[in-house]
Formats: C-alpha cells, sequence, structure tokens
C-alpha cells in the first residue's frame, strides 16, 4: 500500500477527520495487530473495549463510537 497522509485518506472518503491530519498511513491491519502507520476500522460496539489497546495511528469508526476513542480532537 502506498503511504497517504490521513487528511488526504479523509478527503478521498468524504469523512470528519478528528485528529491529526499530518499522520501517514503505510497499512491496513485488524485492531488487534495495527501498530503505528497503520489505519484500522470498527463496525460494531463491541469492540469498542478494544480501542484502549489498538496501537493503529488512525481508527475508521461511527460518530457514536468517538467518545469511546483514547484520543479525539474536539
Amino acid at each position: 500500500m502506498p503511504s497517504i497522509r490521513l487528511a488526504d485518506l479523509a478527503q478521498q472518503l468524504d469523512a470528519e477527520l478528528h485528529g491529526d491530519g499530518d499522520i501517514v498511513i503505510t497499512g491496513v491491519a485488524s485492531m488487534q495487530s495495527a501498530q503505528t502507520g497503520h489505519i484500522t476500522f470498527m463496525v460494531n460496539p463491541k469492540y469498542r473495549e478494544h480501542l484502549g489497546l489498538c496501537q493503529a495511528s488512525a481508527v475508521v469508526m461511527t460518530q457514536d463510537d468517538l467518545p469511546f476513542a483514547k484520543s479525539a480532537a474536539r
């Protein structure tokens, strides 16, 4: 996967960005295996408990899940 700035990816996806848009995304991984540079996603609220341990640089989530993120710019 070619690297991409998070702000550019959010723009391409027409997504609302909460956080540092200059973060460079270098890959995609599951919440459990993600590391710095990875983006992951959360589609089921039952995985909210994993957010605190997730090492991904970015997580795609619904607006309802946003309060459970360990850091989100408001």
